[in-house]
């Protein structure tokens, strides 16, 4: 009978709750019996109940070694900050790891370089470079 009490729904406690405040029984089934519980048998109690730990069992098999460890691996090696100023970071990446072999950086907004531009552009893109400008 405790098991059954313990593992009602939130519905049934009310119900179970209502009929005992009321002066009536409550006709528990378990199993194929029947049980009438009454007012001096059960009390029903709400509590908060505080949880400081709750231990996850993670269902997730990582693999021992894989692409992504191999590619970490060479971004962390890669990674690189400039002297005196921590916030300016970049990856050293060999040319032939690099996705972009070659950027094109404009020094001033002068409408003047934009030819200039675009022949080192186009140079680029003949040589078959990935490039960014």
């Amino acid at each position: 009978v405790q098991i059954a009490l313990s593992q009602l729904s939130e519905n049934h406690v009310e119900a179970l709750e209502k009929q005992l405040n009321a002066g009536e029984s409550y006709k528990l089934k378990v199993d194929a019996d029947e049980f009438a519980l009454t007012s001096a048998m059960v009390t029903v109690k709400r509590a908060t109940k505080t949880v400081h730990v709750e231990e996850i069992t993670p269902s997730v098999i990582e693999p021992s070694f894989g692409i992504g460890r191999v590619m970490y691996a060479v971004l962390e090696h890669s990674f690189r900050q400039r002297e005196g100023d921590e916030q300016r970071t970049f990856l050293a990446l060999r040319p032939l790891v690099a996705p972009i072999k070659c950027s094109v950086l404009p020094i001033s907004a002068n409408e003047r370089l934009n030819p200039i531009i675009e022949a080192v552009r186009e140079e680029l893109a003949r040589y078959d470079l990935s490039y960014r400008v």
